[in-house]
């Protein structure tokens, strides 16, 4: 699945139309960013370094479309049960994404949100926004929703990485060297609960910031709920 479809590319003057946009992605998915230059993908095409740059300008803008083109196909792949509940829906959304963007390694740093995407992803979305309107946030309210869900998954999804090229979460790892440049007389709450602390399993972060995020939602919505019944 492209980001853009089968349509071909559109053509300025004297642009030759021999390429579209899916076939230069499959393309690109088939080298594989180690491998991908814009000469290895030009010759894996069968057409000149020039004739690719009419329809990509540059390397970065190569991996942005090949890193979306997965990230779509990734994410389409979300499905909510019938009769799921919002705070069940924005869970199921959330670690869809995440998992997503740990799944795709090196190419989820080029994934931009909202970035170019697909109806499918839109669709998730969408259906999201309904789930979160019939619960009761205003229309304003479900977007802020939406976008802060957003952002904890992908910068969930981050730290994972990070985490895993680490060996420890990689704020953690700066607490302890910040606490071992320290008189050890000074930060004694901040000494004790990284000494309590237990290892976690790989995705217990993204598990915990939801059960947070659920907690303030459902308080929000109670207490709009109260006033709208003292009204």
């Amino acid at each position: 699945m492209s980001v853009q479809g089968a349509e071909p590319i559109p053509r300025g003057r004297g642009r030759p139309a021999v390429l579209s946009r899916d076939k230069i992605i499959a393309a690109a998915r088939d080298l594989g960013l180690e491998s991908l230059t814009m000469e290895a993908l030009a010759k894996k095409l069968g057409v000149g370094r020039r004739t690719l740059s009419y329809h990509v300008r540059d390397r970065e803008e190569l991996v942005t479309l090949m890193a979306m083109d997965v990230y779509a196909s990734l994410i389409e792949q979300t499905r909510f049960p019938e009769g799921a509940i919002w705070q069940e829906m924005l869970r199921i959304q959330a670690k869809s994404l995440y998992f997503c963007l740990t799944k795709m390694g090196p190419l989820a740093a080029y994934v931009k949100f909202p970035g170019d995407v697909t109806p499918g992803v839109l669709g998730v979305a969408e259906t999201t926004l309904e789930a979160l309107a019939d619960a009761g946030f205003d229309e304003s309210e479900s977007l802020l929703v939406l976008v802060l869900l957003v952002r904890f998954a992908a910068s969930t999804a981050v730290e994972r990485q990070l985490a895993d090229s680490l060996g420890s979460h990689p704020q953690l790892v700066q607490l302890v060297q910040l606490l071992a440049d320290s008189p050890r007389d000074e930060l004694p709450a901040l000494r004790a609960a990284i000494a309590a602390s237990v290892p976690q399993e790989p995705d217990a972060d993204i598990d915990f910031g939801l059960d947070v995020l659920m907690a303030g939602l459902e308080a929000r919505l109670a207490a709009k709920r109260r006033r709208g019944r003292r009204r």
